[in-house]
C-alpha cells in the first residue's frame, strides 16, 4: 500500500436535466388509447353476442315450428334449408340428444346420412363423426345454454346448440392487437429516438474534442518556441549560478506544463477516433495517474490523502492515454466530494476472474438517490461552474472505447462514494 501526498479540490458532478414530459404524455396517450380502444371493441362484441343470441332464439322458434308442420319428429331434411346461411357454430338434435344437423362445426354435413343417425343410440354412441358431433355439442353446452325447440302445445321437439360467430371471435382479439401494435409503435420510436440522441451526442462530442484540439495546439506551439528562446537566451547571457540555476527550474517546470497540455490535445484528438489499443501494465498507470493529483492539485486548504492497494494485476490492452484520462476524472469528482478539510480516497485493483475491478471511494459528503440515479448524464452538476462533463467523458472512454463498465457501486450520504471500473482481460 502506498499514501500519495496531500491535495485540495473541490466537486464536480455532471448532468443535464432532460424533460421527460414529452416522454410521459406520449406514453399516458397510448395508454389511454389503447385503454379506449379495448373498452370500445369490447362493448362492441358483447352487442354482437347478444344480437347472435337473440337471432339464435328466433331462429329456433322458426326451427321448431317449421319441424313440427313438417314431420312428427325432427330429420334433417328439415333443418338442413335452414342452416346454410348460417355464420356460426350451430347443432339440432332430438330429444334424446342426437344430432340431426348442423354447420359450421369442421364436420360436413354429408358425412353422416339419415340412417345412421336413426339408428345411433344416445347412451352408447358410434366412433367417428357421431361421437365427434356429440363432443361439440357438450362444448357448447358448456359455454351457452341450449334453447328448446317448442312445439304448438309447449312440448320440447329438441334443443338447438350454438356457439359465437366467428366475427364476434375475431373482434375480441382486435383490442390485443392494438395493443401489441401501439406497444409496438413505442418501443420502435423509442429506439429510434435513442439511436438518434446518441447519434446527436456522439456528433457533440466528436465535434467539441477535434475543436478543443485543434484550438489548443497553436498557442502550444507558439509557447514551445517561446520555451526554446528562453533557453537560448539564457545561455548566452554570462548569469552567475543562482540566477542560472533559478531560471533553469523555472523552464524545467514550464516545458513540464507544456507537456502536460500536449497529453490533453493528444487526448481530445482521440475522441471520435478509432482507439487504439496496446499491452500495458495497469498498476503503472494507476500509480502515475495518481502521482499526478499528489504533484500537481492545488492544496486549496484541504489535507486529502489518496491510498492505493494493487494485488497482482495483469496486463491489459487498453489505450494508455485516454484510460488515465477516465481515471483522472473519476479521481477529481472523488475529490470534490470531500467537502470538509480532510480526507480520504482509496484507489484499489484487483483481477476478478475475466476482468480487473478498478475501486475509487471517497470519504466526501456521498450522494442523494436522484444525484446516484444521474451521475453519468451529460451535462448535470451539483456545482455552479460545472460543466458536468467528466464521469460521462469516463463513461464514453471505459465502455465504448475499451468494453469494459464504469459505475457507482455504493454511496451513502455523509459516507461517500464509491466507483467500480471493470475492464475486459484479453488473451
Amino acid at each position: 500500500m502506498r499514501r500519495i501526498g496531500r491535495l485540495g479540490g473541490r466537486r464536480g458532478l455532471g448532468l443535464l436535466g432532460t424533460p421527460r414530459l414529452l416522454k410521459g404524455y406520449l406514453f399516458l396517450g397510448a395508454v389511454i388509447l389503447a385503454a379506449a380502444s379495448l373498452l370500445y371493441t369490447n362493448r362492441l362484441a358483447r352487442r354482437l353476442e347478444h344480437a347472435q343470441q337473440t337471432t339464435s332464439m328466433v331462429f329456433a322458434r322458426v326451427a321448431a315450428d317449421l319441424s313440427f308442420s313438417a314431420a312428427e319428429s325432427a330429420t334433417p331434411d328439415v333443418y338442413l334449408p335452414l342452416v346454410r346461411r348460417i355464420d356460426f357454430p350451430v347443432i339440432f338434435t332430438d330429444m334424446n340428444g342426437v344430432p340431426r344437423a348442423w354447420r359450421n362445426v369442421a364436420i360436413d354435413p354429408r358425412a353422416v346420412d339419415n340412417e345412421e343417425l336413426e339408428r345411433v343410440d344416445p347412451n352408447v354412441p358410434p366412433s367417428g363423426a357421431v361421437a365427434e358431433l356429440m363432443e361439440i355439442v357438450a362444448r357448447l353446452d358448456r359455454e351457452r345454454e341450449p334453447i328448446p325447440l317448442y312445439a304448438p302445445d309447449s312440448t320440447i321437439t329438441g334443443y338447438l346448440h350454438y356457439g359465437v360467430s366467428p366475427i364476434v371471435r375475431e373482434l375480441s382479439w382486435v383490442p390485443w392487437l392494438q395493443i401489441l401494435l401501439v406497444t409496438l409503435f413505442i418501443v420502435i420510436g423509442f429506439i429510434g429516438f435513442l439511436t438518434i440522441r446518441r447519434g446527436e451526442e456522439n456528433s457533440i462530442w466528436v465535434g467539441l474534442a477535434k475543436e478543443t484540439a485543434h484550438q489548443l495546439s497553436t498557442p502550444l506551439s507558439a509557447l514551445l518556441g517561446w520555451l526554446e528562446l528562453v533557453k537560448e537566451k539564457t545561455r548566452a547571457f554570462d548569469l552567475g549560478r543562482p540566477e542560472a540555476e533559478s531560471i533553469e527550474r523555472v523552464t524545467q517546470q514550464m516545458a513540464s506544463d507544456v507537456e502536460r497540455m500536449q497529453r490533453i490535445v493528444t487526448r481530445f484528438s482521440k475522441i471520435g477516433s478509432p482507439p487504439k489499443p496496446e499491452w500495458e501494465n495497469l498498476e503503472t498507470i494507476l500509480h502515475k495517474t495518481v502521482e499526478y493529483f499528489g504533484q500537481r492539485l492545488p492544496r486549496l486548504g484541504k489535507e486529502i490523502s489518496i491510498v492505493e492497494n494493487y494485488t497482482e494485476l495483469p496486463e491489459v490492452c487498453v489505450d494508455g492515454e485516454l484510460l488515465s484520462w477516465a481515471l483522472e476524472n473519476v479521481i477529481k469528482n472523488s475529490l470534490d466530494a470531500i467537502a470538509g478539510r480532510k480526507g480520504t480516497i482509496w484507489v484499489s485493483a484487483r483481477r476478478d476472474g475475466d476482468h480487473v475491478r478498478i475501486l475509487i471511494r471517497d470519504s466526501g459528503r456521498g450522494m442523494s438517490h436522484e444525484e446516484s440515479r444521474r451521475v453519468f448524464l451529460p451535462g448535470y452538476s451539483t456545482k455552479h461552474s460545472g460543466w458536468g462533463l467528466g464521469l460521462p467523458l469516463a463513461k464514453r472512454i471505459v465502455e465504448q472505447y475499451h468494453g469494459g463498465r464504469i459505475y457507482l457501486q455504493e454511496t451513502r450520504l455523509g459516507r461517500g462514494s464509491t466507483f467500480a471500473i471493470d475492464l475486459p482481460v484479453l488473451s
